[in-house]
């Protein structure tokens, strides 16, 4: 049986059980290495990264979600889980770690830091009225390889279906 954990060691850690768990998808709360073992795909929720990068280390499990990564189990982070998952951060602190094993290279505060985000109303051409949008501290995304589309699609069908059990609505995309 499918059983997601959620990296609860900072961030947005009830928001993805809440979304996870309105799937009917089975959840566990991730907090230290022995809870890892007990699932078989992972999130890794937004938050702030270092503070997850040195809680992470404070109760030893750097080493033990490595080893998930390498072994090949689904994982999921959105955006400072994002960060997590990271071969490499260019503007993180000396001490941040990440967990690796995304091809990828990330400028954390590409666009602005967290104080410089904002709401604003955006109007945007042929609609009648205005959007609400909301600017946050924007990351950058680097790729060390250059990933067909057709690749990429074939990821995140992946994860529809598999994972979150979503088969029917990842046939429905086409991209």
């Amino acid at each position: 049986m499918l059983r997601v954990g959620v990296l609860a060691v900072q961030g947005d850690v009830r928001e993805h059980i809440n979304s996870l768990t309105s799937l009917n998808v089975a959840v566990q709360k991730v907090r230290n290495p022995e809870e890892l073992k007990t699932v078989n795909a992972l999130v890794i929720p937004g938050g702030e990264s270092t503070t997850i990068s040195m809680l992470a280390k404070r109760v030893g499990l750097m080493e033990p979600l490595r080893k998930f990564v390498k072994d090949g189990f689904a994982v999921y982070g959105s955006c400072a889980g994002m960060i997590m998952l990271a071969d490499e951060i260019l503007d993180g602190r000396s001490d941040q770690e990440t967990i690796g094993g995304l091809d990828i290279t990330v400028r954390r505060n590409a666009f602005g830091r967290q104080v410089d985000s904002f709401e604003t109303d955006l109007a945007v051409k042929d609609f009648d009225k205005s959007f609400r949008a909301i600017s946050l501290d924007a990351k950058l995304i680097l790729l060390k390889q250059i990933w067909p589309l057709k690749t990429l699609t074939k990821v995140f069908e992946q994860f529809l279906s598999e994972l979150l059990g979503l088969k029917e609505l990842a046939n429905q995309l086409k991209f």
